[in-house]
Order: C-alpha cells, then sequence, then structure tokens
C-alpha cells in the first residue's frame, strides 16, 4: 500500500531543481510539503508496511527510507541505524548543490514524521476499545440471575420445620418440601446449577419420591430445576399464565434478557386457574391464585395442619422484592396479595417467602406495611406532576431503604418499578 505514495514523492523530487529556479525558496518549500503530506499517508494508511526503497534526483545521489514499528531502516540487504543515516546524509551534502541540500534536508524531515506519527498510532491501537471489556448488562451478568449463580456455589440452607415440611435455601428462589410416605410435595424447582446438592439434600430427608413440583410463578429463578425434577417422577403444577410464559420467548426489559420456551418436560402439566386442593399424605394443601400480583400467574401453597404457607415471591423477607409490571405485576396486586396472606394467617403460621429467611405474620404486616408507604410517597409525588427522576431524586424509600434496600434491589430501583406500575 505504500509503494504509490513513495513512487509519488520520487517523482516530487524530480522537478525540484526547476522548482527551486522558478519559485526560489518558495519551489523548494513546495516541494517540502508535498513530501510531507505524502509521507504521513503513507504510514497513516499502512503503518505496518516497510517503504521500498526511495530513490531521489538529487545530482545522482540515492538513499533508502523505511520505518517500521521498530524504528529499523533497511538500505539494499544492509541495516542502517540512526547515526549511519544522518552520515550518510553529512556526505551526500558535500557532493550535492545548495538545492539537492535543501531538497534532502526536507526528505530526512520528512521521514521523520513517519516514525513519530507510527509510533503514536501504535500506542492509539494498543488501548483496548472502550468498552470493548465491559461486563453486559443483563439478568445473568449484573443483575439478579449473576446473584444466584454465585450464591449456588455456597452450600444450601437446609431448615426443617414442622409437619415434616423443610425449606431449602440458596438455590435461586426457596424450595419448600413436604414429605411423607406418599412421596414428596414441593414448592418451586430452584436453579439447575444446584440440582446435586437440592438431590442431596432431598435424600438426606427422606429416601420417598417426588410426586408434585408447584411452580409459584414463572420467573427463571423458581423453574429453571422443572425439567429435572419431572424427569426424577415430579408432576409440574403451576397457573396457566405461568405455563403460557414458559411456553414462550419471553423478553424482560428490565432485566435486558429474553427468555427462550423451555423444553417439554419442564413444562407445567396440571394447570391451575384459581384454587385447586390436594390431599397428599393426610395433609390438605390449598394451592390459589388472587390474579395480578408479583406476575399475572402466581400461586400460594398453604399446608393446613402444618399452618405453613409458602407465598413465592408475593413476599420477600425483609428485602424490596421484584414487581413484574411487564407480565402482569403491578404494585397495587402486590398489595392485594400481601393483604389477603396477612387475613388468613395467624402469629402461629409459619411464612414461607420468595426470597429471604423463614419468617411470621408480623414481618408480613412489615412487609406489607412498607409496600403502602412506598406506594404511597410515590403516588403523592406523582400527583404533583414530578417526573420519574424527580420522584427518584425525592427519595419516597429513605425510610426503609437501610432495613430492605440490601439485597438485589436498592431504593432507586424500587421506586422505578412502583412508578411503572402505577401508569
Amino acid at each position: 500500500m505504500t509503494t504509490i505514495p513513495i513512487l509519488f514523492m520520487g517523482l516530487l523530487a524530480l522537478p525540484s531543481p526547476w522548482l527551486a529556479r522558478r519559485f526560489g525558496r518558495h519551489g523548494v518549500l513546495l516541494v517540502f510539503l508535498m513530501l510531507l503530506f505524502v509521507s504521513m499517508s503513507a504510514r497513516t494508511f499502512a503503518p505496518n508496511v516497510s517503504m521500498p526503497l526511495l530513490t531521489t534526483a538529487g545530482e545522482g545521489a540515492g538513499i533508502a527510507m523505511a520505518g517500521t514499528r521498530h524504528s529499523a531502516c533497511n538500505l539494499h540487504n544492509g541495516t542502517l541505524n540512526g547515526d549511519e543515516i544522518v552520515n550518510a546524509f553529512i556526505k551526500l551534502r558535500k557532493q550535492s548543490g545548495v538545492l539537492s541540500s535543501l531538497l534532502l534536508v526536507s526528505i530526512a524531515m520528512t521521514a521523520s514524521f513517519p516514525l513519530a506519527s507510527m509510533a503514536t498510532f501504535a500506542e492509539t491501537v494498543s488501548q483496548p476499545s472502550p468498552g470493548k471489556d465491559a461486563v453486559p448488562d443483563d439478568y445473568f451478568h449484573t443483575g439478579a440471575g449473576a446473584r444466584y449463580l454465585r450464591r449456588a456455589d455456597a452450600d444450601l440452607v437446609v431448615e426443617p420445620l414442622r409437619g415434616n415440611i423443610t425449606v431449602l435455601m440458596g438455590s435461586g428462589g426457596n424450595i419448600t418440601v413436604l414429605s411423607g410416605k406418599e412421596g414428596k410435595f414441593l414448592v418451586d424447582a430452584g436453579i439447575i446449577k444446584s440440582q446435586e446438592k437440592v438431590q442431596a439434600a432431598l435424600d438426606k430427608i427422606s429416601p420417598a419420591p417426588m410426586k408434585y413440583m408447584v411452580n409459584t410463578h414463572w420467573h427463571w429463578d423458581h423453574t429453571d430445576g422443572n425439567a429435572w425434577m419431572h424427569a426424577a417422577g415430579a408432576t409440574i403444577v403451576a397457573q396457566k399464565n405461568t405455563l403460557r410464559h414458559l411456553t414462550e420467548t419471553t423478553h424482560v426489559n428490565a432485566w435486558n434478557w429474553t427468555f427462550d420456551p423451555v423444553p417439554a418436560g419442564a413444562r407445567p402439566t396440571l394447570i391451575v386457574d384459581n384454587k385447586k386442593t390436594f390431599i397428599f399424605d393426610g395433609t390438605r394443601i390449598e394451592v390459589e391464585n388472587f390474579g395480578r400480583g408479583h406476575t399475572d400467574g402466581d400461586l400460594w401453597i398453604y399446608c393446613k395442619q402444618a399452618d405453613v404457607l409458602a407465598l413465592g415471591d408475593t413476599f420477600w423477607n425483609g428485602f424490596y422484592p421484584y414487581i413484574d409490571n411487564e407480565d402482569g405485576g403491578d404494585i397495587n396486586g402486590a398489595i392485594e396479595w400481601a393483604n389477603k396472606a396477612v387475613a388468613v394467617t395467624t402469629d402461629h403460621t409459619i411464612v414461607i417467602p420468595g426470597h429471604g429467611a423463614v419468617g411470621t405474620r408480623a414481618q408480613l404486616i412489615e412487609f406489607r406495611d412498607m409496600l403502602v408507604a412506598v406506594r404511597n410517597n410515590v403516588t403523592a409525588l406523582k400527583k404533583q406532576g414530578k417526573s420519574l427522576d424527580e420522584i427518584i431524586a425525592a427519595k419516597p424509600t429513605a425510610a426503609f431503604d437501610a432495613k430492605w434496600g440490601n439485597f438485589v434491589f436498592n431504593g432507586s430501583q424500587f421506586t422505578k418499578m412502583v412508578y411503572d406500575g402505577l401508569q
């Protein structure tokens, strides 16, 4: 790529004596400027290619100029260092006239520019492009999914409750297990990364096989284990909208992620619309949906004899919850679910959240009150005509951030969810 510019430089040198005689020093200056432009162009467009032999017409003198990344100059098959080049110019100057001397100086100055510009170019290309190594901002790199995957590297927390019910924590959402002679009845499947740990924990509880597994909603951290649990013998139970989400391509803007349909073996086959009651190993289990809440397909599971209520992600104990506004959830629906849960529980009831420690009715009430307060604060600011940015800046969650903003979502993120749910 440098051959044409270098030949052009040689051609420019040929008329230099005539230019000098015709225009005086301005002619030499013109040649210098033209040589400078061509030389810099050659190095800009082909910095990695050595320049071929350049022959000038100054009194029959010839000199080779070739720049590389290593600042080497080649003359035929030999190598000239910087001192040798200077000596060569001095020798040629003694053999040439004033005009040719000026031309040689011009060529020498011009040849020095590629070396400097090439060094600058080398520094430029060695720097990584902005954002080249940036981590993608999405569910599995910076979002909740990334957090759950990291947590799955650690051991599960296994917490026995009463009535042969145990909770497994640390595989995405909490997993509830009712074990009896008939087998195991599970709530949520966790994530497949924890399969071996979950299987080991289940085996330790009892050798009874899995019979049923209820998805409280469609989100990945509660359904990723569906396939292996189904293969192990569990019938997958879910609300009809959960089945729909799991069998469609679903993009969640808030997570910057698109979820593909799950394989056939991971899909629910026993569908609940509003309510279904199981009698399992002598225990009455009520599975219910109350409309929009965390999503449009939530279920709670109430084990009546043990008085244990598993709420999935309609309850996050001690943390701001995620509300899936894009898939049927909203803040008002979340509050309604919390109100219903408060209404059916007592101080004796054990309340199992989708995330967080096993809780009580008092903690459920605290969660509900937080939702109501933040909803009211954001609503009031909206009625004042404030934009989302202005509402976030007003910190409507300030009274709750210290306690509730230390898991997946902070106050600003939760404010946006509430705001979006009030549209």
